[in-house]
């Protein structure tokens, strides 16, 4: 099975926050929404739900001190270094 990132992906998203304890809304906006939850006094915020998922589960898997994550280890530089192009230009 295969799932990629979508809008038929956003309500799942959703679901998972709220079943977490999540209080969920969404900033309509002109040019663009914000998805927000608020949970035990921390706000999370994004540009659709499936972000705002990844936000708070960085948030829930780190707590306060999810800054200290970022490059250690440094896993995002290890998966580019990993990366090839394909024969098209394309990964």
């Amino acid at each position: 099975m295969t799932i990629s990132s979508a809008g038929n992906t956003y309500n799942p998203a959703l679901v998972i926050l709220e079943e977490n304890g999540y209080v969920l809304r969404v900033e309509l906006g002109d040019d663009c929404n914000i998805w927000c939850a608020e949970k035990d006094g921390h706000h999370f915020s994004a540009s659709n739900p499936l972000e705002l998922l990844a936000v708070a589960s960085i948030f829930e898997r780190f707590g306060d001190n999810w800054q200290d994550a970022i490059g250690n280890p440094d896993v995002l530089g290890a998966v580019y270094d990993a990366a090839e192009l394909s024969d098209d230009g394309v990964n």
